[in-house]
């Protein structure tokens, strides 16, 4: 690896850049990091620091106030907006250089010929020299993973016998705790160093009779195609080296250590040649942006055939298949890499994040919590997990999505004080975690019973906002930051009733995806670019239906459907993807029914609905379905009109078990199951079965006189002042915390159980 290459041959040692993780206090196990009261009809809580943004949440029109009246006898399907939104539930080969390479023999004369370097020396680089030189051997297929001969010795494949035989005695040879060290002294170079290991040259170490610039010495030696990774210290930040992972060629530079000032240019006083080396992939992987996502899936590919047990590598091609689309992958990856690792707190959360994307939800939740408990997990780690949870507990009943916020405000209170690190790697996942968090916590407001939640979302989407634009314009943040911004204040404004025109959001989305897939020609990152407009297409459809404007949400509808597919190509089929897709058909189907009266055309969308939104799920014992009973029970309507009663009443009794579940579990309303019930009474009093229609209509009254007494208990609570504010004293930079600090109150619970874990 680089770091053991360094320790071996480098003048001092030395060691290659590490992510280094802190440590943070304890949270309960699965106890809510902030208490929260009971939910009741209530006042949002709000952020601080109100930002005003020309695009937070602008509307230029106001929703319909009330739905249709329903015809006595009626089927009635499900209102299309509910205050509770639904959460969606090679084998490794040996890397040989050619044996045919030309031979590295000429970099002495490269190097006797010219001056000794200056900066000014970057501007005209010296000509191309002919083939028998260094240049030359690099050159045949610059981009092939092959390490470089120097004078017919190759590094990671030469015996020590070849070497002495091609070579002749050493001048001088010493024994190191990495190997055998052979000197010899090579015409135009100062010394070339050979480290032997178990009778095998390892690594070739060449010092230069002059110093080099690095980008001239690179162009000479025909690897200036080739991106370079940088390797610095640990500790002080300094540059000690420039790698080409492709070729196991590193660059040793001068260092302020020897006499210079920081500021001064750094040459190249030797060159290392080596076999290829993972770590060098992975650490180039590292380093570039993270939305480079193909070039770094590339880099950890190349990482694993090199070394095909490296957990780090495994950890950071996970990432990337996350990030893309594909956690089927990503989970695979990121379980090889803990199982090499058991004690490492970032590889488990990984894993966290990759079971959460499968549908592994309780799996999730409980390793979830592991990372929480860890005193030894860094802050970051601890922050991230803590978001994790947030999103997890947002998925259950309604004691334990109650704590969701609490979730999001801690991880926010830690990535807050992250955000101005020295270290850029934590600084940057800081600040996306700060705009991911702020973004949750937007969502969570707008699907719940809050008096003032739409003003409060908009503070919540606007902080967000000004984060995402601060990190793309002064720490390297991508544009998918503003596109990611817009899908979820879509979303918001999807879960608003009465709700707001979604122009201007959908307009910021477009505008940042069309960006994006011009400005690259990275297809993971067009991909992913599609997928999330497609689902900002998608939200702005369901904002559309809500305000029964079914011409425009049928046509958002259909390019949620053009851009999903193009982002299809890469991503695994997987719960969460599906359960979008069905989704978006049935949003399709209903704006047909509900708005159109167009039953048939409305069929054709459940048709392809039905199967994605009942695709099989890992059983889980956290996750409490929402809309989708609502969702079924109004496609039996259509089916109904239709004619196909045996399967109406299938969907509609189907339909009103889920949501009967939602009930129980206190995220829908008690008068909701008036509809199924009425629609059930109804289909059996035509299908001539008195008796079931008799009952269905004695469950609808009493669904119906459940509403009114929690209508009745709602009002007494607002009349006696027990609603909370939006209007909190208790605030900071970022958000109000409940208990004045954004910590844990919850005392420890190591039972293991998933609601306990979430309580």
């Amino acid at each position: 690896m680089i770091s053991h290459t360094l320790k071996k041959l480098f003048a001092k040692d030395a060691a290659i850049l590490r992510i280094r993780f802190g440590v943070a206090a304890t949270l309960g196990l699965w106890a809510a990091p902030v208490s929260l009261p009971a939910q009741t009809p209530t006042k949002a809580p709000l952020i601080v620091e109100r930002v005003v943004e020309d695009s937070v949440l602008v509307a230029t029109r106001q929703a319909l106030e009330e739905g249709y009246d329903t015809p006595e006898g009626a089927l009635e399907p499900i209102a299309p907006q509910s205050e509770h939104q639904p959460e969606p539930a090679d084998p490794p080969s040996a890397v040989v250089p050619p044996r045919d390479a030309v031979e590295v023999s000429d970099l002495g004369d490269e190097l006797a010929s010219e001056d000794q370097a200056t900066v000014s020396d970057a501007a005209a680089p010296r000509p191309i020299v002919a083939p028998g030189d260094v240049a030359a051997a690099l050159l045949q297929e610059d981009q092939r993973v092959a390490a470089a001969p120097f004078k017919q010795i190759v590094a990671g494949e030469s015996s020590r016998q070849d070497l002495v035989q091609l070579w002749g005695q050493p001048s001088d040879s010493r024994k190191t705790p990495s190997g055998e060290v052979l000197t010899y002294q090579q015409e135009r170079f100062t010394a070339v160093e050979v480290l032997i290991e178990e009778g095998r040259v390892e690594l070739i170490k060449a010092q230069l009779e002059k110093q080099s610039q690095p980008e001239r010495l690179a162009a000479k030696l025909r690897v200036d195609s080739i991106d370079p990774v940088t390797i610095t210290d640990d500790e002080s930040g300094e540059v000690l080296g420039i790698a080409y992972p492709e070729k196991g060629l590193m660059f040793l530079l001068t260092t302020p250590a020897e006499g210079l000032t920081p500021l001064t240019p750094q040459f190249v006083t030797h060159i290392v040649l080596q076999a290829p080396d993972a770590e060098a992939f992975a650490l180039r992987a590292e380093t570039r942006p993270r939305h480079s996502y193909t070039k770094r899936l590339s880099d950890l590919s190349q990482a694993l055939i090199i070394k095909p047990d490296a957990a780090y590598s495994l950890w950071l091609r996970s990432d990337v298949f996350l990030s893309t689309g594909q956690p089927v992958k990503a989970e695979a990856d990121a379980k090889l890499a803990l199982d090499q690792e058991e004690d490492n707190a970032a590889y488990r959360l990984r894993w966290c994040e990759t079971l959460a994307a499968v549908a592994r939800y309780d799996d999730a939740v409980l390793e979830t919590r592991k990372v929480i408990d860890n005193q030894d997990a860094p802050e970051l780690v601890k922050a991230q997990a803590l978001a994790l949870m947030g999103r997890l507990a947002s998925l259950g009943d309604a004691q334990i999505a109650d704590k969701a916020i609490g979730f999001h405000t801690s991880a926010i209170s830690i990535a807050d004080r992250l955000a101005t690190s020295k270290d850029a790697t934590e600084r940057r996942a800081a600040k996306q975690l700060l705009v991911d968090s702020h973004l949750a916590v937007a969502v969570e407001v707008s699907r719940r019973s809050y008096d003032d939640k739409s003003d409060v979302v908009a503070q919540w989407i606007g902080r967000a906002s000004g984060l995402a634009e601060e990190l793309i314009t002064n720490d390297k943040g991508s544009l998918e930051l503003r596109l990611k911004v817009a899908r979820v204040a879509l979303e918001t404004l999807a879960n608003l009733k009465p709700t707001k025109d979604p122009g201007p959001w959908i307009t910021e989305a477009s505008d940042a995806a069309t960006s994006i897939v011009a400005s690259t020609d990275d297809q993971l990152l067009k991909h992913q670019a599609h997928w999330e407009l497609g689902q900002a297409y998608f939200n702005a459809l369901r904002v559309s239906h809500t305000r029964r404007e079914a011409d425009r949400a049928l046509a958002y509808g259909d390019k949620a459907i053009s851009h999903l597919t193009e982002a299809a190509e890469t991503a695994d089929a997987q719960p969460e993807a599906e359960r979008l897709i069905g989704r978006l058909y049935f949003h399709l189907g209903a704006a047909n029914a509900v708005h159109k009266q167009d039953h048939a055309a409305a069929v054709e969308w459940y048709d392809q609905a039905q199967d994605l939104l009942l695709s099989d799920a890992p059983e889980s014992e956290l996750v409490v379905p929402r809309q989708l009973g609502e969702a079924l029970v109004s496609m039996g309507v259509s089916y109904w009109n239709q004619g196909q009663q045996d399967k109406a009443v299938e969907l509609t009794v189907q339909g009103s078990e889920i949501m009967q579940q939602a009930v129980e579990a206190k995220v829908l309303d008690p008068g909701a199951m008036a509809v199924p019930f009425g629609n059930l009474s109804t289909m059996h009093r035509k299908l001539g079965d008195t008796g079931e229609s008799a009952k269905y209509a004695a469950l609808a009254a009493e669904a119906r006189d459940a509403s009114s007494e929690n209508s009745e208990s709602v009002a007494n609570r607002r009349s006696n002042g027990t609603q909370r504010s939006a209007s909190t004293t208790n605030r900071d930079r970022t958000a109000s915390r409940p208990n004045g600090n954004g910590q844990n109150n919850g005392g420890q619970n190591n039972s293991g159980n998933r609601r306990t874990m979430l309580r």
